[in-house]
C-alpha cells in the first residue's frame, strides 16, 4: 500500500473519530499501516517500516492530511 493510500485510511479514521462539533484547528496525529490506525503523540516513532504517521487537522469544515513521519528506517 502506498503512502497516498495510507493517508486516505488515516483521513477516514480521523473523520470517524472526531466530534461533529470539533473546533476549527483541531489537530491529532494518526499512525497507520493501511489496515489499522490509532492516534499517537507527535514524538511517536514507528516500530515497523510499514507504519506512517500523518498530522491531521480539521480546518473550515475540511480535513487536512500531511505526512508527518515517513516509514521507519531500519
Amino acid at each position: 500500500m502506498t503512502m497516498l493510500e495510507k493517508s486516505q485510511v488515516a483521513k477516514e479514521y480521523y473523520a470517524k473519530c472526531i466530534s461533529r462539533n470539533a473546533v476549527s484547528g483541531f489537530e491529532r496525529y494518526v499512525a497507520t499501516d493501511g489496515e489499522n490506525s490509532m492516534f499517537v503523540n507527535s514524538d511517536y516513532e514507528p516500530e515497523t517500516p510499514d507504519i506512517c504517521v500523518y498530522k491531521m487537522r480539521y480546518l473550515d469544515n475540511n480535513t487536512l492530511c500531511e505526512l508527518y513521519k515517513p516509514k521507519a528506517k531500519k
